[in-house]
């Protein structure tokens, strides 16, 4: 633009030649080209950010959606939790509580459980998982080191839970 203006101050009050006309003119197309290529670059920004919007609403409704199953399972985790509607526990979850019981332990490392009920590290870390949901036992806060396994806590529920158990063996 500045380019246009100084050839425009340029040939202020001359008649203009062939060349400078030629360069007025290709100055001029070039410009034109430039506003048609924002035009269409605007466009497409529109088009995008309409896109966004929508994929936007879309995800807000789903996120509307999980909420309310999230807030369900809660409710549902809790009426478990609360209720004491825990009524069978999987076999290798029992048998750790048992174990515990049994040994008169509090807190377990998941590496000695597995040799301790002779199962898989899969099968017992399952269990492990089950018990953390229902409140019977505490993740490691802190997994220090590789290969040595993580340490659980029982609760006050667990504890319960175990003796419950225990009794019935």
């Amino acid at each position: 633009m500045a380019d246009i203006i100084k050839i425009l101050s340029d040939v202020k009050g001359k008649v203009l030649d062939v060349v400078h006309f030629d360069i007025l003119k290709a100055a001029y197309e070039l410009q034109n080209e430039n506003i048609e290529q924002l035009k269409t670059n605007n466009e497409a920004f529109k088009e995008n950010n309409n896109l966004l919007k929508e994929k936007t609403s879309v995800l807000e409704k789903e996120n509307v959606v999980l909420k309310q199953n999230v807030s369900k399972l809660e409710t549902e985790l809790s009426g478990l939790r609360g209720v004491g509607a825990i009524e069978k526990l999987s076999e290798v979850a029992e048998n750790i509580l048992k174990k515990c019981f049994e040994l008169d332990i509090t807190e377990f490392n998941d590496e000695d459980m597995i040799r301790i009920l002779k199962r898989t590290k899969v099968e017992v870390q399952s269990a492990i998982d089950e018990l953390c949901v229902f409140d019977f036992i505490r993740p490691p806060s802190i997994v220090v080191g590789f290969g040595s396994g993580c340490d659980y806590d029982l609760t006050p529920s667990g504890k319960k839970k175990a003796l419950d158990i225990g009794k019935k063996a």
